[in-house]
């Protein structure tokens, strides 16, 4: 996957306990052209830390990369829907009133209610994914 535009991307080795070790940059980019994950590999990510920003970046912001192969094609179909489906399924729980919401918490094992309605459709969403 190549860069369309210049990424930032924070350095994970550069902190320790929060700190930021001497020395050391807190961020690094990728170019437009660059392949990101060369870069990212470069600057010390391990290969599940590379595959989670990569689905992050096809989420949040899929303008951000160009797709080279027929296997990143795929995967990034394959995310873009996935992202589809989350989003039709949180305006689903949007539409249920607060007392639904609850409910649904209750039924999936949640301990604390958040008082926001996005708060409640975030947590129904992760608890959904953990059970």
């Amino acid at each position: 996957m190549k860069a369309a535009v210049h990424i930032d991307f924070p350095n994970l080795r550069a902190f320790e306990n929060r700190v930021q070790k001497e020395g050391m940059s807190s961020s690094f980019s990728a170019k437009v052209g660059d392949n990101i994950e060369e870069v990212m590999k470069k600057n010390g990510y391990s290969q599940e830390e590379i595959d989670r920003t990569k689905i992050r970046i096809i989420k949040g912001n899929h303008h951000w990369v160009v797709q080279e192969n027929e296997k990143e094609k795929e995967e990034f179909k394959s995310v873009r829907f996935e992202k589809e489906m989350e989003d039709k399924e949180k305006e689903t729980l949007g539409k249920l009133n607060k007392k639904q919401q609850l409910d649904l918490l209750k039924e999936l094992g949640a301990k604390t209610f958040p008082a926001s309605e996005g708060e409640r459709i975030d947590l129904i969403m992760k608890l959904r994914i953990l059970n």
